[in-house]
């Protein structure tokens, strides 16, 4: 079974110490970090008079660097779009030899009534495992089953709470904002079904998988539907109501848009929990004790809250800037990838990058790096705070600076935050230098042989492809000999190489010395790749057998296919040959490749670093500037009347680089002149 969209064990406890909040509604809130009041009267003053300088020129041990500037990946990449994953077609032409099968579940005769008994798969996401229960319809709504699992005590009036509940608040408030699930869905019918039981891993979950006959997953319960953990809260308590909300958006989502990026699946379903009503705030906290997490990426570890508090401040802030909570519906577009999209709604909904040289995400994330810090609408147009009343309880994180001179080397993810506190009292000017790396790499790895190869991508709930047409009618033998590496989810996502001697009707998964049948959660479809090539990951070089294949026309495939929720960085091919008909490519050209996904790269991105350089003056009023850095990411700035006009400055450095989730470096310097 893939990854669900699960709850994490913590979070919904957590909110429960919050109080509930809305888009634009104040909140109450933790107590802030102690500012220090001023003691001069204020009166009008100019902003600190900083002087920018040109960067220093910076030459290279052994003489230029060569190597690219990662334009030609980004042109790549912002033309290629993710597909879908797209469990029935793909069943049908690797499983089913071509033949159709449906997308609906046989119809079934029983009536829904109280009382009524079914057999559900239930999944232990802690455990990797499914098993199946029996549990008994309990309470129906005009929207909802309500089932309990055998054994299992729920009181009636619990469940008539949540079927209220769910009824006046969930279900019309998700529509307005989100829109519509899949009605009347794989069952044909409208109602949806909450499983209550017993579970680890989870405090509640949904799964797509649920949303495919079994003739495609045979672990699939073939309705729309939600899991509820017994163990983890009292049924329709506030902690109860709020995971809900949150699940409801996800199986919107899984409808509306498939493989919408996990980070931003996962915003919007808290945003959900504050259109309902509840905290979603709960996780703040942890992302501003842990702001170098990528907002753009997501992981099951020991940041995976702070990857929730990342997502949930950022749909918050963009809800409060950018016109209330209409806005986010337009995060739903399956022809599109999850970036893109979110300039197209930051462009709709007019919004004006202070640095013109941005493009409108990495402007605004920007904008909300400091607004976390400040979160002050008299600053500049406003556009560093939240909405009026919307207090973030605590500052971000941020390393002092408490004597000068200061330099430090460091390293920052992309969409990740750096904030730095100077604490001297000294005074005079001060000299701040900064030099960035202005590209990252797309993976960590290099190509095998030349400076291109060919990448899977990456995404959620995702199906990328090569193919490229083969004649193997010159003799009876033919050998597929290539170099991967790979870094995919273990045991959840699957790479495939296959052939088809039918046009691309069907498709035969063919055996290679590093895939594996080993299938623990009923992903694998035969013979896969999964987890990191040569124990690294390395580049390792395979060998697949095509003679059954000889004699004729055939296709030859490579295919990755991700599950929900968590991803890692893909595939790469190089040095793909058939000595047999002295086919050799070494990925520098495209050479007849169809590519549905894959791209062919050089495995740069550009970095771009934003600087940005908040001032306080003795009137405790705060400037932010950004210092103007070259194309190699280098620049220099003067703050003058350090510790007189100046009382405090706070630097924020963020680095955006598309595609990517691998550090840029970069060097900080401080000195007094």
């Amino acid at each position: 079974m893939p990854t669900p969209r699960r709850r994490f064990l913590g979070v919904g406890a957590l909110a429960l110490l919050l109080a509930a909040v809305s888009c634009g509604t104040p909140a109450t809130t933790l107590s802030p970090r102690e500012i220090r009041a001023p003691t001069d009267t204020p009166r009008e003053t100019p902003a600190p008079t900083n002087t920018w300088l040109p960067p220093a020129t910076r030459t290279t041990p052994g003489g230029p660097e060569e190597r690219s500037d990662g334009q030609e990946t980004v042109r790549r990449l912002e033309s290629t779009v993710v597909p879908p994953r797209d469990l029935v077609a793909i069943s049908s032409r690797i499983l089913a030899g071509g033949a159709p099968l449906p997308r609906t579940a046989s119809p079934d005769p029983r009536p829904f009534a109280i009382g009524r008994q079914d057999r559900f798969w239930l999944s232990d996401p802690a455990l990797d495992r499914q098993r199946e229960i029996t549990a008994t319809l309990r309470w129906i709504s005009p929207h909802l089953y309500l089932y309990v699992e055998n054994g299992r005590e729920v009181p009636l009036d619990s469940l008539r709470r949540v079927a209220q509940f769910f009824e006046e608040t969930i279900y019309p408030g998700h529509h307005r904002y989100f829109g519509w699930e899949w009605s009347p869905g794989v069952d044909n019918d409208p109602h949806l079904i909450i499983l209550h039981a017993v579970f680890d891993g989870a405090a509640g979950y949904f799964s797509s998988l649920d949303e495919v006959p079994r003739e495609v997953n045979p672990h699939s319960n073939e309705h729309e539907m939600f899991y509820m953990n017994l163990d983890e809260f009292d049924v329709g308590d506030l902690d109860y109501l709020s995971t809900l909300a949150h699940e409801f958006q996800h199986m919107i989502a899984a409808h509306q848009d498939p493989n919408l990026d996990a980070w931003a699946d996962e915003g919007l379903a808290q945003m959900a929990e504050d259109l309902s009503g509840f905290a979603g705030r709960a996780t703040a906290i942890f992302y501003l004790f842990d702001t170098d997490v990528q907002l753009t990426a997501w992981s099951d570890d020991e940041h995976h809250l702070a990857h929730y508090g990342a997502s949930y401040l950022w749909f918050r802030y963009l809800c409060d800037r950018m016109g209330g909570p209409e806005i986010l519906a337009g995060f739903y577009d399956p022809q599109a990838d999850t970036l893109p999209t979110a300039e197209r709604v930051l462009q709709r909904a007019g919004y004006r990058p202070v640095v013109e040289a941005l493009r409108p995400f990495d402007a605004f994330f920007a904008d909300w790096a400091v607004a976390n810090y400040l979160n002050d609408p008299s600053v500049a147009d406003g556009r560093y705070a939240y909405a009026s009343g919307f207090d973030l309880g605590v500052q971000p994180d941020a390393e002092t600076i408490s004597v000068l001179p200061w330099s430090a080397r460091a390293s920052a993810f992309p969409y990740g935050v750096d904030y730095y506190e100077l604490e001297s009292k000294e005074k005079g000017t001060l000299r701040i230098e900064f030099d960035g790396v202005s590209t990252v790499p797309l993976l960590p790895t290099t190509p095998h042989g030349g400076t291109h190869f060919w990448w899977s991508n990456r995404g959620d709930v995702s199906n990328t492809t090569l193919t490229h047409a083969f004649d193997l009618s010159g003799g009876d033998r033919a050998t597929l000999r290539y170099w991967i590496w790979y870094d995919i989810e273990t045991d959840y996502d699957y790479a495939y190489v296959e052939a088809s001697a039918d046009g691309g009707r069907s498709w035969t998964i063919l055996p290679a010395p590093g895939t594996t049948t080993s299938n623990p959660n009923g992903n694998n479809l035969g013979h896969g790749y999964t987890g990191t090539s040569g124990g690294g990951p390395h580049w390792v070089q395979e060998e697949v057998d095509l003679s059954a294949f000889a004699g004729g026309p055939v296709l030859v495939r490579f295919e990755l296919i991700t599950d929900d929720a968590i991803n890692r960085p893909g595939l790469a091919l190089d040095d793909i040959e058939i000595p047999e008909i002295g086919f050799r490519d070494d990925a520098e050209t495209d050479k007849d490749w169809e590519p549905s996904g894959f791209v062919r790269v050089d495995n740069h991105v550009p970095a771009h670093f934003v600087v940005q350089v908040l001032t306080r003056d003795r009137y405790a009023r705060w400037h932010v500037q950004s210092i103007p850095l070259d194309a190699q990411q280098r620049g220099t700035m003067r703050v003058e009347r350090l510790g007189a006009e100046t009382r405090d400055i706070v630097l924020v450095v963020t680095v955006v680089a598309p595609a990517t989730t691998e550090p840029a470096t970069y060097e900080l310097a401080l000195t007094l002149e």
